[in-house]
């Protein structure tokens, strides 16, 4: 089965973003594939997170060729952070530029944090172009295209469309050949064709983290947890990185959902008998991980989110420097916050960069969420940007 295709629409306010969401639910039902949404209904509901987290946003599924569209609209700055942090994985973004206005100073500083995390697909819908001229259209194309470059974007593969979300709106036909819905097919045709795209091929380094550890009375420890990335076989050997240090650990018998295998990969529920550690050396979280791991660090820079008090967060500022823990794929770690040298503190409901430093090691990669724990309590959510040396 094919894992959801996550985009997230991002552009400043009165660019057109919850008209697009319409147009798309009402063209996109008469066919259906999406289901009907009004407009009233997009603009907008308040969905509750994980953690006490409180995300606004819009959201509506399109059936593809072989898997579904997950598109989420944010209504302010800091819902499209706390998104940015809080989901697992965005395969790329929608972006809508109004025509008339051009990208916005703040559309800059969101295409940057999206390309920090690992974002690295983007579509530009040019917006509005019933209320401007081609030559101010190329105009903005030009503008945002040197803006995508300055951010790190790959602009000269990206798809550029062109429509009016507010005419389509009205329309809602749902006919390819209409002028004023059929730049609905191209963004469609930009979700199954880019987004959906692997582009480069990546061996991607095997982890599997232990949700519960248990020793047999045959001399073997069976571990159940996930492999987050990668793959295992029977006999391979692995690092597992203990509380006392790193151990070596054979794989003698896998299963993945309680069915014997010889192999198993990445996205699943996976249990495997080691030799070589026992379950008093290990604990929820513990990392497993092929040997030579250059991904095994103590130190990473991060974009961090402090939980309001009506998120069961904090009820006063975070300082520039913080002693807490971090938990990470349920492992929690002591560990100091440092702010960068232009901020003295987060207030609750606000965003920064930050340093961290742990007090052990762990296997950290750019993309990872994670935690800030304080007496016990989630006070905060993180993303990894960048790991130490």
């Amino acid at each position: 089965m094919n894992k959801d295709v996550n985009i997230s629409i991002l552009g400043h306010v009165d660019h057109g973003k919850s008209s697009l969401l319409a147009a798309i639910s009402n063209s996109f039902s008469k066919v259906g594939i999406a289901p009907l949404i009004s407009y009233e209904q997009i603009d907008l509901a308040a969905i509750g997170g994980d953690e006490g987290l409180k995300l606004n946003r819009a959201q509506i599924k399109i059936s593809g060729e072989g898997k579904d569209f997950i598109v989420s609209d944010y209504p302010s700055h800091q819902d499209f952070i706390k998104s940015l942090i809080s989901s697992s994985h965005i395969d790329g973004i929608l972006l809508v530029v109004s025509a008339a206005d051009g990208p916005m100073p703040q559309t800059r500083e969101h295409l940057g944090l999206a390309r920090k995390i690992g974002v690295d697909k983007i579509a530009v819908l040019v917006n509005k172009i019933d209320m401007v001229s081609k030559s101010l259209q190329d105009m903005v194309v030009n503008e945002v295209k040197q803006l995508l470059k300055d951010v790190g974007f790959e602009c000269s593969v990206c798809p550029i469309i062109y429509g009016s979300a507010l005419q389509a709106r009205k329309c809602g036909c749902g006919k390819k050949e209409c002028p004023n819905c059929g730049f609905l097919f191209e963004i469609l045709n930009s979700f199954e064709n880019y987004f959906s795209s692997k582009g480069k091929t990546q061996e991607k380094e095997t982890l599997y983290v232990i949700s519960e550890s248990s020793d047999t009375p045959f001399g073997m420890m069976l571990a159940k947890g996930s492999l987050i990335s990668g793959k295992l076989s029977k006999d391979d050997t692995l690092s597992v990185l203990t509380n006392n240090g790193i151990k070596q650990a054979k794989i003698k018998g896998l299963e993945v959902d309680g069915e014997p295998k010889d192999d198993a990969s990445n996205g699943g529920s996976v249990s495997i008998y080691l030799e070589g550690v026992s379950a008093k050396e290990v604990e929820k979280g513990t990392p497993l991980y092929k040997d030579g791991s250059k991904n095994v660090k103590k130190s990473f820079n991060s974009l961090v989110y402090i939980l309001r008090k009506e998120e069961e967060g904090r009820d006063n500022p975070l300082p520039k420097k913080s002693d807490l823990a971090v938990s990470i794929f349920g492992k929690k770690i002591d560990a100091r916050v440092e702010l960068p040298k232009d901020r003295e503190s987060i207030v609750p409901g606000d965003s920064s960069f930050a340093l961290i430093s742990l007090d052990q090691e762990f296997f950290l990669k750019k993309g990872y969420s994670f935690h800030l724990v304080e007496n016990g309590k989630n006070i905060g959510m993180g993303k990894i940007i960048e790991v130490g040396e």
